[in-house]
């Protein structure tokens, strides 16, 4: 078996990789707080042949376009950042902010994970709506300041469900931007995405073509005696 038979393999793992990268991307244009994920590729010699190798690169952090929604519950991050949720064993971050009041007037995500302000968890006052300006300081008419969000910055991974675990210290964000009654729509520039994927589709049918040529020039050198 040549060893261009492998060097062509490698080609299409990566391009097939860069596949399930876009797949994933597309499949969460629509997800509140969505960061596109990139993959980034590398060429290397081995035993005089050229390989090609695709790993995952920091995913892209730039803020998505604004939805608005109206809804006091909804909060959205512009710039840097990410909200600060309870989780059964610590703290997880995110950015989708469609968050919901509970009835004793905590703030959560919509799967019951606690939205932590300054104090603890975020709780509203049975009955009052809440008021949240652009630097996380929530407050009512009837209350005055009730607490401050925790907008904070850190390296972190998502973990799914628009969570993210962070990797290392956690430092709040000074100068936050938070918009109330706004979500934040995924990075994710689908028609980019498409093109990427016919591109990424063309590659993958060329490594297999190239597959394909290699282990046919191996089974005619055989036939004739050319290789043992």
């Amino acid at each position: 078996m040549s060893a261009d038979l492998y060097s062509a393999l490698s080609g299409a793992r990566a391009a097939w990789r860069q596949m399930e990268s876009i797949a994933t991307n597309v499949s969460n244009a629509n997800t509140a707080g969505f960061k596109s994920q990139r993959l980034r590729f590398e060429m290397f010699e081995q035993n005089g042949e050229a390989y090609v190798r695709a790993e995952e690169a920091p995913r892209d952090m730039r803020s998505g376009a604004l939805e608005r929604t109206g809804v006091p519950t909804d909060l959205a991050l512009q710039g840097e950042g990410f909200f600060m949720v309870g989780d059964g064993q610590g703290t997880r971050l995110t950015r989708a902010g469609q968050f919901v009041m509970g009835p004793d007037g905590s703030l959560n995500t919509p799967d019951g994970r606690p939205v932590l302000g300054e104090s603890g968890a975020v709780f509203i006052p049975p009955g009052e709506t809440p008021r949240i300006d652009e630097t996380g300081v929530i407050h009512t008419e009837q209350s005055g300041i009730i607490d401050r969000l925790r907008v904070v910055n850190a390296a972190a991974i998502p973990v799914g469900n628009g969570l993210w675990e962070a990797q290392g210290p956690i430092q709040d964000v000074e100068t936050p931007h938070v918009v109330q009654g706004a979500i934040e729509r995924s990075n994710v520039d689908s028609m980019t995405m498409m093109v990427e994927l016919v591109e990424a589709s063309r590659y993958f049918e060329a490594f297999q073509k190239a597959m394909q040529t290699s282990d046919e020039l191996d089974q005619r050198l055989n036939q004739s005696g050319g290789r043992t």
